[in-house]
């Protein structure tokens, strides 16, 4: 009966808490919308005004203002070429005006018109005279790019205070940070539960998920903001993550499953889906279909990544060394290692973290293979499967040092054969579970693409060993060649983790005679994690590899740095292991034990938090900038757009010596369609589509006959004209190979399911 009422209680409590959460979700779903102050330095005013406009200051702030002129007519001020997102909006115009004529207009010059032309007014309103803030209401039918204000003078005095775009939408981001929180509440609830029905009462999984959503949390701290701090990359992967929500809106059976962006590059279309993986993207693409916005469907996918590197690095570390103590220390060193920090708040490298949340499940399941129980292979090919689905380089990176452990390991394979077909059986499945984008990958990076034909810096980017145990470093600078580590990221592991080393180095020592497993795996750990450090480092002899045949194939890694990722992988574990050899022997061992890895785990973040409190002051980004702001990476693109990607209108473009007229042109998700009418040609005419050359486009005329076509010098798809053309319909189709690849890979899955299933019962 106390049990009932103690539960009752809480239940009540619980009730109460989640009730005002809910009252503050409400609360700020009502102000939560996209507004955008335009800072009026953006905007440009015309040459003909300009000796007419001036910027004023007074209390209020600043201020443009057009001295009177009876002579002058027409357009003043310009800007602030703005990216908007499909919607409705209204523009808030806080100005004064003497005259009945001022006209405001919301123009985007990016849109394609159905005569080819670019540029269209989206509103217009003329200002009331007096002191007012004027709401000017426009929809945005598609995204809009290059938008700007126009302000049209028309004599009188007119003053500008401020101007502000703001969304007539609301985010839900506050339902959905309550929906994080009611996630973790209920899975603390189960996993309760579960532990008093099932373990009879042990609550050590409770306090466990507790330990580790806590240090999940605690790393997540430099996104707890209502801004989001600048990163190198963020504003790529804001917009793969919005690329994946355009392409669920259009989804269609010829891209059943994305492989080109269509709205990508001002609509020119992009295989950023091939080349990089993207599976855990498509998570915060749902959120943002359901109305959250980028700013906070990003940040909640780094804190689940947060979390699920604790959880998967906990059990990891803790079936490999069989004990619960060391499996939280490495687990702690691991997640708030300051090179996997640096990977999400200073780089914006989505890919590799998300990447690194599967490396301790990659080593436990090779170290059960070869060391321990081979059935236990599946681990290999789980943690496998999310690294290639995260980030192929660091795909690469851990298949080297699978191949350096076989290679340490020959003798025990070959002792027990078993254990090479566990290793077989791993591999196969992993690739067949993943054709579905192995096979596109491999087809495409044959193509003549930028990033085939980049240099590589991996002879200049090597770490010192000065940064590589560091630990009062600030979350800023960027990459720097060798030469000075002035105003260089922070490229280090962390003192703590040196701590650890010497300690386990110490432990080395004093037991020289000791054939443990955990000494074994310490010893092994040790050796993989000097050799990771060494080939990040300037020790490395990149020049002379470069050199060889080699050297074409791995200039796609880019930087030598990138192999410190491995390295706190190994180096995490063992620092743990050093720190272990340090209990305290005491009558209450246990006791001691739990005080002591406490203790380290609170050490551990502190030795990270001069890193996380520089994220909080640097300068950062708004919702609505990180709403409206977006870039893409060009490193896909065909070799010939390297250089003209930025100079490309959106409009069809004809040779010179031919006479062609659009009467509509329409642009689709990943293709368009043209009615045009074909005056005179000669044999060398053609037609510069607005789309990137990339195989598996369609052309079909109006009589549904294929039209081959060909790249244009800027990497465009160009198709020859005759005067008997006068319409075509391009689109992107996955092909059939790779369709089947898909349905191999889901019935494969599927397979291993149902196989795992009937072997579990």
């Amino acid at each position: 009966m106390n049990i009932r009422k103690s539960s009752l209680k809480y239940g009540i409590i619980l009730l109460l808490v989640n009730l005002i959460f809910f009252y503050i979700a409400i609360t700020k779903y009502q102000q939560d919308i996209y507004a955008r102050e335009v800072d009026l330095s953006e905007m440009s005013v015309s040459s003909e005004a300009a000796d007419y406009v001036s910027m004023q200051s007074d209390a209020n702030g600043t201020y443009l203002t057009v001295t009177p002129n009876n002579s002058y007519y027409g357009q003043i001020i310009i800007g602030p070429y703005i990216s908007v997102p499909e919607g409705e909006y209204e523009l808030l115009i806080n100005y004064s005006s003497s005259s009945s004529d001022v006209v405001c207009e919301v123009y985007s010059g990016s849109v394609v018109n159905a005569d080819n032309s670019t540029g269209q007014s989206i509103a217009s309103a003329t200002l009331p005279v007096g002191n007012n803030t004027y709401s000017l209401h426009y929809t945005a039918t598609e995204k809009l790019n290059s938008v700007e204000f126009k302000f049209y003078y028309n004599g009188g005095e007119f003053s500008l205070y401020s101007i502000t775009n703001q969304s007539a939408t609301r985010f839900t981001d506050a339902f959905f940070i309550l929906g994080v929180i009611l996630f973790f509440e209920l899975s603390g609830i189960l996993i309760y539960y579960f532990c008093k029905k099932k373990l009879n009462g042990n609550m050590t999984l409770v306090v466990e998920f507790v330990l580790l959503t806590a240090l999940a949390f605690i790393a997540s701290i430099p996104i707890l903001n209502d801004f989001h701090t600048n990163t190198m990359d963020h504003m790529i992967h804001f917009e793969r993550i919005d690329n994946i929500a355009d392409w669920f809106r259009n989804i269609s059976f010829h891209q059943p499953v994305m492989r080109l962006a269509g709205t990508a590059h001002n609509q020119y279309g992009y295989i950023t889906p091939v080349m990089y993986p993207q599976l855990f993207l498509y998570f915060p693409a749902l959120l943002r279909l359901a109305g959250c916005s980028m700013l906070y469907a990003y940040k909640i996918m780094v804190f689940f990544a947060n979390c699920a590197t604790a959880y998967i690095a906990y059990f990891s570390f803790t079936r490999i060394t069989k004990n619960r103590q060391i499996g939280l220390l490495s687990t702690a060193l691991y997640t708030m290692s300051l090179y996997r920090l640096m990977d999400f708040y200073t780089r914006g490298a989505i890919g590799e973290s998300i990447a690194m949340i599967f490396f301790p499940l990659i080593l436990y399941g090779i170290y059960e293979i070869f060391y321990g129980d081979y059935h236990k292979w599946i681990y290999v090919f789980l943690g496998y499967t999310g690294v290639i689905q995260s980030h192929i380089l660091s795909t690469f990176m851990v298949t080297l040092f699978c191949f350096i452990v076989f290679l340490f390991s020959i003798k025990v394979l070959v002792q027990k054969k078993e254990r090479i077909f566990s290793l077989i059986k791993a591999a196969v499945c992993t690739f067949i579970s993943n054709l579905w984008f192995l096979v596109p990958f491999l087809q495409y990076h044959q193509l003549n693409l930028i990033i085939n034909n980049n240099g590589s810096d991996l002879d200049l980017s090597g770490v010192y060993l000065s940064q590589v145990f560091s630990s009062f470093i600030n979350n800023s600078g960027f990459n720097q060649f060798t030469g000075s580590t002035a105003n260089e990221m922070p490229l280090t592991l962390g003192t703590i983790v040196l701590i650890g080393i010497i300690l386990f180095l110490y432990y080395l020592y004093v037991n020289k005679n000791c054939q443990t497993p955990l000494y074994r795996l310490g010893l092994g750990c040790l050796l993989l994690g000097i050799i990771s450090l060494f080939i990040s480092s300037t020790f490395f002899p990149w020049n002379s590899i470069l050199a060889t045949g080699l050297g074409s194939h791995l200039h796609a890694i880019q930087y030598a740095w990138r192999f410190l990722a491995i390295a706190a992988l190994f180096f995490s574990l063992i620092s743990a292991i050093g720190f272990f050899q340090l209990l305290p022997i005491k009558n209450d061992a246990e006791k001691y034990t739990s005080y002591y890895t406490l203790a380290l785990i609170g050490v551990i973040i502190f030795s990270s938090f001069y890193y996380i409190d520089s994220n909080i002051p640097l300068e950062s980004q708004s919702k609505a900038i990180a709403e409206v702001t977006r870039e893409m990476d060009e490193l896909y693109l065909p070799e010939a757009a390297r250089n003209t990607k930025d100079s490309l209108s959106g409009t069809v473009v004809f040779s010179e010596d031919c006479e062609c007229t659009i009467s509509n042109i329409t642009k689709e998700y990943a293709g368009l369609s043209i009615d045009f009418t074909v005056n005179t040609t000669t044999p060398d005419s053609y037609m510069d589509l607005p789309l990137f050359y990339y195989p598996d486009y369609k052309i079909i005329d109006e009589n549904g006959q294929v039209i081959p076509y060909t790249q244009s010098p800027k990497g465009l798809i160009r198709i020859s004209l005759s005067t008997e053309m006068n319409y075509i319909h391009a689109y992107y189709v996955e092909p059939l190979l790779w369709r089947i690849s898909s349905v191999i890979s889901i019935l494969f899955i599927l397979f291993m399911i149902i196989y795992y299933k009937k072997l579990y019962h």
